[in-house]
């Protein structure tokens, strides 16, 4: 049996043991599908594994309850603030544009999420739409080259 049809059988084996699972903790449908598509983007990329595991379907069900695991608590320590609201009262013009101010050790694609955001004052949705992610993945590269620029920046 190929790689495509292993995982693809796994796929038709598993998704509907695993929507539930996924659901009853989230309770969120969005959720729980973007939680079964990262575990099996895990099996994708960790097919030798998965293929001479003794039990594949036990192992799929373990990574998606820590993806799931890891979801919560992350979610439990993340604020939300609701930021479109900032939206509503538009910023005056920059003198200059954001890249030019933008440390160098940042990343063309980390450079691009954040002028995306502040300089073109997009929503997480429309950045996610451009970049072929979910919302959740969107936020959290916005996040991680935040913190990025952010230490650079108190670095230089």
């Amino acid at each position: 049996m190929d790689n495509e049809d292993f995982i693809s059988s796994l796929y038709r084996e598993m998704y509907e043991t695993m929507y539930s699972v996924a659901y009853r903790k989230l309770k969120d449908e969005d959720k729980a599908q973007e939680m079964i598509q990262e575990a099996f983007l895990f099996a994708v990329y960790r097919r030798d594994e998965l293929e001479n595991h003794p039990n594949p379907q036990g192992w799929l069900m373990n990574t998606l309850k820590f993806i799931i695991a890891n979801e919560r608590r992350r979610a439990a320590n993340t604020r939300v603030v609701c930021d479109e609201l900032i939206f509503d009262h538009p910023a005056a013009p920059p003198e200059e544009p954001l890249e030019s101010v933008l440390p160098s050790g940042l990343s063309e694609s980390e450079k691009r999420i954040i002028i995306w955001r502040f300089e073109k004052q997009l929503s997480h949705r429309e950045m996610s739409q451009l970049l072929s992610i979910t919302e959740v993945n969107c936020r959290n590269r916005l996040s991680r080259a935040l913190k990025k620029c952010k230490k650079l920046m108190e670095n230089s």
